[in-house]
């Protein structure tokens, strides 16, 4: 037993960049991926810092800081102009290939993210090219996953040594 206890510390440290991923719910991670709509500017004013909510670790690390970059640089926008960004920012078939990522998120969560990183992934490069806010949003929202895939990767001896850093709802 004891031999296996140190594999799972040795996973621990190796993986230890990745543990400060905030944790989300699939609902709000789904809804964050997706075209804003009436309550979508409150999501982003939950990322900025402020009282910790009950039952919710403080929100820290690498994740963090590009949400908080998303909120920073949308702070000034009404809905209107959100979603218009949006919907200038991703032609039509990207924009249906978020809305499927999202619903995979929404339905299956962390099994959904070998699903739903690839397309945050492609679409990653033309959205820093043009210093898009969304470019933020997208980096956090691919910290997340990497770091859902990483807990709830077996460790040597197959223990899952982390909880996915999505909570299902």
């Amino acid at each position: 037993m004891e031999g296996r206890y140190r594999h799972v510390e040795a996973g621990r440290e190796a993986r230890e960049h990745l543990m400060d991923a905030p944790h989300f719910d699939v609902q709000t991670l789904a809804a964050l991926m997706s075209p804003p709509g009436p309550g979508y500017l409150s999501l982003v004013d939950n990322l900025r810092p402020g009282p910790s909510m009950p039952g919710r670790p403080p929100v820290t690390g690498e994740a963090t800081r590009h949400l908080l970059q998303f909120a920073e640089r949308v702070r000034d926008l009404d809905e209107d102009e959100l979603r218009e960004l949006y919907e200038i920012s991703f032609a039509p078939n990207d924009a249906q290939a978020l809305r499927e990522a999202a619903d995979a998120i929404r339905h299956r969560g962390c099994g959904a993210c070998s699903v739903a990183l690839p397309v945050l992934q492609v679409l990653l490069a033309p959205l820093e090219a043009a210093r898009n806010p969304f470019a933020a949003l997208f980096k956090g929202l691919c910290c997340i996953m990497l770091a859902c895939r990483a807990r709830t990767a077996p460790a040597a001896g197959g223990v899952t040594p982390y909880p996915c850093p999505l909570e299902s709802s």
